[in-house]
């Protein structure tokens, strides 16, 4: 299981063809510690304003975790992660487009869920109106975590490879042994 990376990288589409790599040199606990995820040189990492979210960002960029010590079954967990805002309490009330949805897939003994899309807000947040999200839902041993990326439509196609590879860069510890 320690390569839980790659086969989550490997559920969704990818469009960047030859792009290198991201660098992402910095490791990072979640405070329950159920993972760890890695980010590159210059993001700040800090909790999020509910319990078990954890929140990596430079500049407009955004990726939030959210980790639950329950296992709330995969499509009402992703539905719920779908209405995380790049602001915490921002109204729902938004155009939405989807780019893909409700890909799935497992990952060792886990359930994965993929969904990206573009939202428009009526007003701006951090001075955009036009975003792209993208959802990873994982569920499995009792723990519910959503990695949710956040870019703003500008920013969008050229930041893709390095927000796909953090939010996919996510290990969880091996099960303990039986």
């Amino acid at each position: 299981m320690r390569r839980a990376a790659a086969v989550l990288l490997a559920l969704a589409p990818q469009a960047w063809g030859a792009s290198p790599a991201p660098v992402l040199s910095q490791e990072h606990r979640h405070p329950s510690g159920a993972f760890t995820f890695r980010v590159p040189d210059g993001w700040t990492v800090r909790g999020g304003e509910r319990p078990g979210t954890v929140e990596a960002s430079a500049g407009v960029l955004i990726v939030r975790f959210v980790w639950q010590k329950a296992d709330l079954g995969v499509d009402i967990a992703h539905t719920t992660c779908m209405l995380e805002r790049p602001v915490p309490g921002q109204p729902s009330e938004a155009q939405t487009s989807y780019e893909y949805d409700f890909l799935s897939g497992t990952v060792g003994d886990r359930q994965v869920l993929d969904s990206a899309f573009k939202i428009q807000y009526d007003a701006p947040i951090r001075g955009h109106k036009e975003w792209r999200q993208r959802n990873l839902t994982v569920i499995g041993q009792g723990e519910t975590l959503c990695v949710v990326s956040f870019a703003p439509k500008a920013e969008a196609k050229k930041s893709r490879p390095l927000m796909d590879a953090i939010a996919t860069s996510v290990i969880f510890p091996p099960p303990p042994a039986r």
